[in-house]
């Protein structure tokens, strides 16, 4: 069970750096939440407060910019 722990521990830790040392990298699989008003209509309100947090999170590590979507991030 220690072992387990310090395992789990160490790829948390890994994850961490990795995030914080190689920001492209890191960004890369991750992309902003864009919603149609049709979606905004029927999703929860602790569903919009967390897709907000995302997409916050997102503009203060990754660099996005607000309103500035392609095809290719849909």
């Amino acid at each position: 069970m220690k072992l387990i722990r310090k395992v789990m521990l160490m790829c948390v830790l890994n994850f961490l750096v990795g995030c914080a040392a190689n920001r492209s990298v890191s960004c890369g699989g991750w992309l902003p939440i864009y919603l149609d008003n049709q979606d905004v209509a029927v999703i929860s309100s602790n569903l919009a407060r967390d897709i907000l947090k995302h997409n916050k999170q997102g503009a203060h590590l990754c660099g996005w910019k607000d309103g500035q979507e392609t095809k290719q991030q849909r």
